[in-house]
């Protein structure tokens, strides 16, 4: 028999977007389905962008009051009714097929936790090529999901993952990198991982996205690595990524003209360098070019065969 799904699309003020959202969710020719929209209280009219669609699959729930970004997740999870859940933004949307392609590994004789695919970017910010494919191209078992994870800086695409239910518990407290938390704390807990090869989402990157403001970003992706540094035995492994981090966050503040903020970030979490180690990031956030630079050699590497 195969397990029920549900989609869950925790929204606040996606009135622009929120449509195409749930419509790709309700096409997906799977018949265990369910769609659930968890709108956190949004002003825009949201709600009144779904009010003509009558289909028995979807169900709408709204806060009374404004919560946390995670707090709205756990929200949609909790009331997802499926065996397994997809987390889908309300800015992103579904590609034809996603839910058999990731329910497909959960149907063999050792089901993973989760399932992940690909990404195909919806660019609005011109910082990506539009359908350029992202994520993992890792197709297959995943036993070390904690090295997966930080070794390749959460490659893993929430949008583009199926989880069984019982992995969904976001820390309402480390802001918009609940994700990548979540997928460490899984790793630890030695959840098994299977990737699959395909696109399975388009993920929209726009200006009013929460990632789009990437000093936040980088910010709490450095407190949550530390956080899992301590105590741990792959210190070595975190520090790698703490520093590989820092580095991008100095390069976008030299960008922004922001370069003096970067103090305090390498004092935090650059005492591991050294002294010379700190230097360099601190040229680095004076030099205006120094994000093109990081850019054009991540490219580079990328084109490698």
């Amino acid at each position: 028999m195969s397990p029920s799904v549900t989609v869950c699309i925790p929204v606040f003020n996606g009135a622009r977007y929120v449509r195409e959202a749930v419509d790709s969710a309700l096409a997906q020719d799977y018949p265990e389905l369910s769609v659930l929209v968890c709108d956190n209280s949004s002003t825009d009219g949201t709600l009144d962008e779904l009010a003509g669609i009558v289909d028995p699959r979807l169900g709408i729930h709204c806060h009374t009051e404004h919560v946390g970004m995670a707090a709205n997740w756990n929200r949609a999870a909790s009331l997802a009714r499926g065996d397994l859940i997809l987390m889908l933004s309300a800015d992103d949307c579904l590609l034809p097929g996603a839910i058999r392609g990731l329910v497909a590994p959960f149907l063999g004789p050792s089901p993973p936790d989760l399932c992940f695919g690909k990404a195909a970017w919806l660019a609005e910010s011109g910082q990506r090529a539009a359908g350029e494919a992202a994520g993992a191209s890792t197709a297959g078992r995943i036993e070390d999901l904690e090295a997966f994870v930080v070794a390749r800086a959460l490659s893993i695409n929430i949008n583009a993952t199926m989880f069984r239910r019982e992995c969904l518990d976001f820390r309402e407290d480390v802001g918009v990198v609940c994700d990548l938390d979540l997928f460490i704390r899984l790793g630890k807990e030695g959840r098994v991982a299977e990737g699959i090869a395909e696109p399975v989402v388009r993920y929209r990157e726009h200006q009013g996205a929460l990632s789009a403001n990437r000093e936040r970003m980088w910010s709490e992706t450095l407190a949550v690595y530390s956080s899992h540094s301590r105590d741990n035995p792959r210190l070595a492994m975190y520090l790698r990524r703490i520093h590989l981090t820092l580095l991008w966050l100095c390069a976008y503040l030299g960008k922004s003209g922001s370069g003096a903020q970067a103090a305090g970030y390498i004092e935090c979490y650059g005492r591991h360098l050294g002294v010379p180690g700190r230097a360099l990031l601190r040229l680095v956030a004076r030099l205006p070019f120094s994000l093109d630079l990081l850019l054009k050699a991540r490219k580079s590497l990328a084109a490698r065969p």
